[in-house]
């Protein structure tokens, strides 16, 4: 069974989650994500990581990584290693 994005917290509601709040990784983050291209032959997404980016305006963005691509506030991208690692270092996602 595939989790989607809207799922993954129901699915593994015992996941750790970890607050990335600095302004200097949310902005490495943001420039690589916005780099990317959206995905459209893949459509289905098998969600089995979530990070969520709590800007200081308020503002609350989503990435949901899975084994072959990743979703950012509800689009579909290619999957990127360099994205990836620069979440790495993050509990939530070991």
């Amino acid at each position: 069974m595939a989790i989607s994005c809207q799922g993954f917290l129901k699915q593994f509601d015992d996941a750790r989650t970890t607050e990335i709040t600095k302004p200097a990784i949310l902005s490495q983050i943001d420039n690589r994500a916005s780099s990317l291209r959206a995905d459209t032959v893949n459509t289905g997404l098998d969600v089995r990581a979530q990070a969520d980016f709590k800007y200081s305006n308020g503002v609350v963005s989503t990435l949901c990584l899975g084994k072959f691509g990743m979703q950012k506030d509800g689009i579909r991208l290619k999957s990127d290693e360099t994205l990836v690692n620069l979440l790495v270092p993050y509990e939530s996602l070991n």
